[in-house]
């Protein structure tokens, strides 16, 4: 057994970020709290 990790069990800052808007366009959708401030401006 080594305590070498393969790549693919590392998470990149690229997966991270579509992890991110990803669960914000999520949110944007159940609550549409984006959208409506958008609308206000």
């Amino acid at each position: 057994m080594t305590n070498q990790q393969p790549e693919d069990e590392r998470i990149t800052l690229t997966e991270m970020l579509e992890i991110i808007f990803t669960t914000i366009r999520e949110y944007e959708g159940e609550t549409g709290i984006f959208r409506n401030h958008n609308k206000k401006q």
